[in-house]
């Protein structure tokens, strides 16, 4: 089950985050609801109503609203009680997400745990498609139909009346899931979670809300039982205390009908509405806050001002007062990526602080600052803040930003998918904002933009976010500080910031450049080859100079109007030399982000604003290369992108070092985790090559000359493969690659068979310990086992089998509270390293347990076979996500150009897949795996006393 720990932010990362507020009103606010409310929030709004959506009250209460979505046959369903950890009272601290555990263990119509089974013979696997999640103050359920047949949906809804009044509650399963959730609860004590319960216990102080984590107090989850859990049950779970939601393909009639047979009947069982503990007052104390965190990669220092609001409004001036609020946020991310893209700097990120959790407002500014030159980094951040407000924005900036906006508003009309909708009226039974239909909402942002003059838009930043109101504010330091006193500390931090406060600041003008690779029509199209494959009905193009390109149109329904582009120019990984590796990696950061002789990176965003054009670049095993996604109107502008990249690049030494400062950093970032010892220690002694992740030294040792000389020999200057599908008119796509690529001079890659190095498979036998200097309490246990490639789609089918066998083991037959994390990489292609991995995250005291059971597990496909119950609940969801794959474009580009190994047509490889009996893949699995033959590694922490650190217990995401 998932837990939200209501983490809900605004605006803070820029630009992108202004397109979730495109769908709503205040989603970015995430304001939470307080009081309980029967109405929506389109009720108490003069905004328009989306009229695609239908909305119904039954007589005992239960709010329901349905809307159809065509494109598939597939359906989401949501089922909300407004019941969080918010209304427990003392001595039910846990039990609103204790209860929703219970709810998948046994009811009415699914007794004895059925229902996870039940469901996983139509495609509805536990977790990604059946699942339920408890915040402090909903408890969601959640059911994804991939095919949405009236039976199905009467099936679903009949579950969903299950968890509203139908479940047993039995003994034996409210033991076993204390057992979960007491591990759930240890496995999450990370370092995020102690922050995160630190800052709730001072910014919330006053309030209930730091003892209302939704998972609870072990000690009183002690005390849980039937009589509790089932009185908790009975007051909140009740009909005008629940809202369904449904988004999907209905047929002609709809839902209603099924909808009221199988809810009408579902009784109150008191007239009286329940009242939840009082919340509290907000302490307006002034605070300063130091939380020291060992595991801490950053240090992070918040300047914040904390308000009470109660009021929330839904009106058009509303809409455009908070709006107005994330466009200066994305204004002033835009002047801080700015400077990133051209300074070296020792801060990692600046973001301006306007967030609403539960009722509280803050204010203020967050600085992100790298741990080993944190006093330098918030100087420079302070100085660039400074600039900001003193210089404010320009209409270059507001011109740039706004043609985003012009384009996030064209995608969010034309592409509106049903999980938008889903989350639409999720947050309109939520009371955070009303769900408008993209038409009105698109000409609501229109009209809001046209009102906001440049001298507005200055205004209000400086107003929020001036030097005596902001950096007056509540200061929250995060860092490792374990040795530093409180007191010498805040000192320092506000004599640098007040340095940086003080210096006067010089304003520049920027100026959109004109975009330097215009490419010439040619007359006509040169001859060329054309093949046209009928099997998956696309087509195959081949210019004079060797540039192939392979082109599909399908119209994708969740992502209608774009094109997705796969352009594969070079060399992957493995047909390198292993003392290559820091080479191939710091030179693939280089690519872009040194951009073109003509244009440096950091005018990209300039010259595509207002185009639909996301570019990449990448090397993977396989190949190096461009990918992205474009629209049919800005496909021409992505191609020359791709050239200029390719025949234009800058090879400059000036963006090396930030090449190096992200490899740098993502290593300071896996300190004291598990990935550190499983990636640099283990991975050296599973390989014979040298293939390892890079250290620091190899980095920081190697020449900007010898990067350079590499990217220009080996990732560039190849004649590039095109894979291109979606909305597409094939005759103009060749038409604009034969405009920007036709002339182009390059050589022939050479077929990846005959220039592959030889490369050794994972060793069996070696087993490792490692303890690691971490604040988080559980440990890893990791196997691997070297096997034998398998045909197609039964790669899928296999995981899912041996993912029912050892969650079964350890979670039901052996009595160890916690679920395995299993994942299975076996390729088709004889050439690729294959092998079964499986994570296993427990308590350190456990390991040796587990160290002991896990190759039992495996080993006991010998003596127990597949059987064809087996076998069917693990193929029926690929089998129907296979189904659905047809009309995703992502997967046509995967499978375009067919590589050896994969199935000549689709239809053959699903009709293989299905006609597999449990015999047949009996003889695969066990020619596939060596159950003696595997390697492990175990991490745990050091077994130490935290010191002035205070044990905490984490909400659950």
């Amino acid at each position: 089950m998932k837990l939200n720990k209501n983490t809900a932010s605004l605006n803070r990362l820029g630009l992108i985050c202004f397109a979730g507020a495109l769908f709503f009103i205040a989603s970015l606010h995430a304001q939470k609801v307080i009081a309980h409310s029967q109405k929506w929030a389109s009720e108490q709004s003069d905004l328009p109503k989306d009229p695609a959506v239908h909305y119904g009250r039954l007589e005992n209460g239960f709010k329901y609203a349905w809307s159809k979505k065509t494109e598939k046959d597939s359906c989401l369903l949501r089922l909300m009680v407004h019941t969080g950890s918010l209304h427990e009272r003392e001595d039910e601290r846990g039990i609103a997400h204790f209860l929703e555990h219970l709810a998948f263990d046994g009811s009415k119509n699914f007794p004895d745990g059925t229902l996870r089974s039940y469901f996983q013979e139509m495609g509805v696997k536990h977790g990604p498609h059946l699942n339920a999640h408890t915040d402090f103050d909903e408890t969601v359920y959640e059911i994804n139909l991939p095919q949405c047949t009236p039976e199905r949906l009467s099936q679903a809804l009949t579950a969903f009346r299950d968890f509203a009044d139908g479940l047993l509650l039995k003994e034996s399963e409210i033991e076993k899931e204390r057992g979960i959730i007491d591990m759930e609860d240890q496995k999450r004590d990370s370092k995020d979670l102690r922050i995160y319960r630190k800052i709730m216990s001072e910014f919330y102080k006053g309030t209930i809300y730091a003892q209302r984590l939704p998972i609870g107090e072990k000690n009183i989850r002690k005390t849980f039982d039937r009589k509790k859990i089932h009185e908790f049950y009975k007051r909140w779970y009740r009909p005008d205390n629940m809202t369904l939601i449904l988004v999907g393909d209905f047929g002609q009639t709809g839902p209603e009908d099924q909808i009221r047979d199988i809810f009408a009947s579902l009784q109150k069982d008191s007239e009286e509405f329940p009242v939840a503990p009082d919340r509290g007052s907000l302490n307006p104390e002034h605070k300063e806050t130091i939380i020291s965190e060992t595991d801490s990669p950053f240090v992070k220092i918040s300047f914040l001002s904390t308000e009470q609001q109660e009021k929330r409004e839904f009106t058009k001036e509303y809409f455009f007062r908070q709006n107005k609020l994330l466009l200066v946020g994305s204004l002033y991310q835009y002047k801080i990526s700015q400077y990133l893209s051209e300074h070296k700097k020792d801060f990692h990120h600046i973001s301006l602080v306007n967030d609403v959790d539960f009722d509280i407002m803050q204010n203020g500014i967050r600085f992100i600052l790298n741990k080993d030159r944190w006093t330098e980094g918030l100087l420079q951040a302070t100085l660039l803040h400074n600039e900001i407000i003193s210089c404010g924005f320009n209409s270059h900036d507001r011109t740039i930003v706004l043609r985003e906006i012009e384009t996030l508003l064209k995608n969010m009309a034309e592409r509106e998918d049903a999980e938008n909708v889903l989350n639409g009226l999720l947050n309109d039974a939520r009371q955070q904002a009303p769900r408008l239909d993209p038409e009105s909402l698109v000409s609501l942002y229109r009209e809001f933009l046209q009102t906001l003059t440049l001298q507005e838009l200055n205004h209000t930043l400086r107003d929020l976010f001036n030097h005596d109101k902001t950096f007056s504010s509540n200061l929250l330091v995060i860092g490792d500080f374990s040795e530093k006193e409180d007191r010498l500390l805040t000192e320092q931090i506000r004599e640098v910031v007040t340095e940086g406060l003080k210096t006067r600041v010089s304003c520049t003008k920027s100026e959109t450049p004109e975009f330097g690779y215009k490419s010439a029509a040619p007359e006509k199209v040169e001859e060329y080859k054309h093949i046209i494959n009928t099997d998956f009905d696309y087509h195959s193009i081949e210019f004079r100079n060797g540039v192939i390109a392979h082109l599909k149109k399908n119209t994708d329904p969740e992502r209608p109007g774009t094109i997705l582009i796969h352009a594969k120019i070079g060399h992957g990984l493995w047909e390198f030399d292993a003392s290559d590796k820091v080479l191939i990696e710091l030179g693939s950061s280089n690519l872009i982000l040194g951009g073109t002789r003509k244009h440096p990176f950091i005018q990209f965003r300039d010259l595509t604003a207002g185009k639909d054009i996301s570019f990449h670049f990448t090397t993977t095993n396989y190949d190096s290369s461009f990918s992205g996604r474009s629209s049919p109107d800005d496909f021409l502008h992505y191609l020359e992108w791709n050239r200029a990249y390719i025949d234009d690049p800058a090879f400059g030494s000036a963006s090396i070092p930030k090449a190096k400062d992200h490899k740098t950093q993502w290593l300071k970032n896996i300190t004291n985790t598990f990935y550190e010892p499983f990636y640099h220690d283990f991975r050296k002694y599973l390989y014979d090559d040298d293939f390892s992740p890079l250290t620091e030294t190899q980095i920081n040792n190697t020449k900007e000359t010898e990067i350079i000389a590499w990217m220009k020999e080996n990732l560039l200057n190849r004649c590039p493969e095109f894979t291109i599908v979606g909305d597409i008119d094939t005759e103009q796509a060749i038409q604009h690659l034969y405009q920007t690529f036709g002339d182009l001079t390059c050589k022939r890659m050479p077929a990846k068979d005959e220039i592959r190095a030889e490369k050794s498979h994972r060793k069996s036998g070696v087993h490792r310990e490692y303890h690691i200097d971490s604040e988080d309490p559980t440990a890893l246990v990791g196997f691997t086992w070297p096997v034998h490639s398998v045909p197609g789609n039964l790669r899928s089918v296999i995981e899912n089998i041996i993912d029912q066998r050892i969650t079964a083991s350890i979670r039901e037959d052996l009595n160890i509270t916690y679920t395995p994390q299993v994942s299975l990489n076996i390729s088709p292609d004889p050439w690729e390293d294959n092998y079964l991995e499986i994570k296993i995250i427990t308590d350190p005291q456990q390991t040796s347990t587990v160290l002991e059971i896990t190759p039992k597990i495996v080993a006991s496909f010998l003596e127990q076979p597949v059987n064809e119950a087996e076998l069917n609940q693990a193929r029926n969801p690929v089998a129907e996500q296979l189904k659905l794959a047809k009309t995703s474009s992502s997967f046509w580009l995967n499978q375009i150009p067919v590589r050896k190994g994969y199935f000549s047509s689709y239809e053959e490889g699903l009709q293989h897949l299905l006609s597999r009996n449990h015999e047949q893949l009996n003889t695969i699995i066990l020619d596939m795996l060596s159950p003696d033959k595997y390697s492990s590694i175990v991490i745990k922490p050091e077994q130490k006393i935290r010191g002035s650190q205070v044990q905490l217990t984490p909400a659950c995401e």
